[in-house]
């Protein structure tokens, strides 16, 4: 797969998660940049083991004095970003002083006074050796390499035009050796950086289509289940139920009650006001009985304008009770207003008996409905 067609740090690319990746590697950046400091101390010691000696001590101390006032400056910079959401339009400016102030700190180490040549040249090697060793740091965010790298090299610049300022071609020598050592370590980078951005973004285009994968199985699943007009539980998971209740009231004599509600009249409602009312009034009907129910009862939509309430632990007279509190809640408030359309029920109610099997309990509470429609509609009728 090819590289995407940016330097590191600019969003040219046209996937939309490149900006995310961008932002990724910048909190990265912040938080490996933290830890590196951490480990600064180290660094200061090998420097003033290498200066120990050779200038005054009371210099170096008050090096290592302003090199500890920046490094806790730094640190307390970092501390501060990683404690909250940070991006980089809004936060960048605060990583770049903090870099930028530890490649100063690290350059000025060349302004040491009354400094023999080896002492110079070993202090060179330390800084191409820190800008080697902070490379890894900001792989993912290149830009603040870039800031580092240009705090060093403008110490070097001023401490070459301070202290070489007769010497022009050993300084320039000196400049365009350690600006061409910063430039190959920049590229190498850079090249780094734009493969571990294309990986970032990688992993969130994955993570979106896992998540997307995720939903459509999730919804898949809940076409599966689901009725799709009224969000009720469609025949198969209806049918599930009762194989599942079968076996429960068999083995541990639980009770379970079915209510067998049937809409009255309802094909004049279609006839009267057309099938998207009609559709109207069924979701309407859900929701309402459906907010009567407890939690562990099951709704179901059995077929066109009949549905199931199987109700487990309940004896017959609580369930006649259950369908006449849904039957009266029904037929006195119009289920929508515009039209106004009122509705009444007949609920057939059944309770599960010894010996029978479910389909059985099931064709009572059937019957029953069909006997409350019978005996004048808008009635609930127990099974016999």
């Amino acid at each position: 797969m090819p590289l995407p067609a940016y330097a590191g740090d600019t969003p040219t690319h046209p996937y939309a998660s490149l900006d995310t990746a961008l932002e990724m590697g910048f909190q990265q950046c912040v938080e490996q940049f933290r830890k590196a400091l951490l480990a600064a101390p180290l660094g200061w010691l090998f420097v003033a083991w290498l200066a120990w000696g050779k200038i005054s001590q009371p210099f170096l101390l008050s090096w290592l004095g302003l090199f500890a006032l920046v490094w806790l400056a730094g640190l307390s910079i970092l501390t501060g970003l990683a404690r909250r959401h940070i991006t980089i339009a809004r936060s960048g400016w605060q990583l770049y002083l903090a870099v930028v102030l530890d490649g100063l700190a690290w350059g000025s180490s060349l302004l040491f006074p009354v400094m023999d040549e080896q002492l110079y040249l070993e202090l060179i090697v330390v800084l191409f050796g820190i800008t080697a060793l902070v490379a890894p740091t900001f792989i993912s965010h290149i830009r603040a390499y870039r800031f580092h790298s240009m705090a060093i090299y403008a110490m070097v610049v001023i401490n070459c035009a301070y202290r070489y300022h007769d010497a022009y071609a050993e300084v320039l020598k000196l400049l365009v050796g350690m600006a061409l050592f910063m430039l190959l370590i920049h590229i190498h980078a850079q090249r780094t950086s734009a493969r571990i951005l294309h990986g970032l973004r990688l992993q969130l285009e994955n993570a979106l289509l896992t998540e997307q994968l995720r939903e459509r199985l999730r919804a898949a699943k809940l076409d599966a289940t689901t009725d799709p007009l009224t969000g009720l539980a469609n025949r198969r998971v209806l049918d599930s139920a009762l194989v599942t209740w079968q076996s429960r009231v068999v083995h541990s004599a639980r009770q379970l009650s079915v209510l067998m509600i049937d809409i009255d009249h309802f094909k004049q409602i279609n006839d009267t006001y057309g099938h998207e009312v009609g559709d109207r009034v069924l979701r309407a009907f859900a929701e309402h009985v459906r907010s009567l129910l407890r939690s562990q009862d099951l709704f179901a939509r059995h077929g066109g304008e009949e549905f199931v309430i199987l109700l487990p632990d309940t004896p017959v007279e609580a369930a006649s009770h259950a369908g006449n509190r849904i039957r009266t809640s029904l037929e006195g408030t119009p289920l929508i207003n515009d039209p106004p359309v009122r509705i009444t029920v007949s609920i057939g109610v059944a309770q599960h008996q010894d010996g029978e099997s479910i389909d059985t309990t099931m064709a009572r509470a059937d019957a029953a409905a069909y006997s409350a429609k019978h005996l004048g509609r808008n009635k609930v009728h127990l099974a016999a």
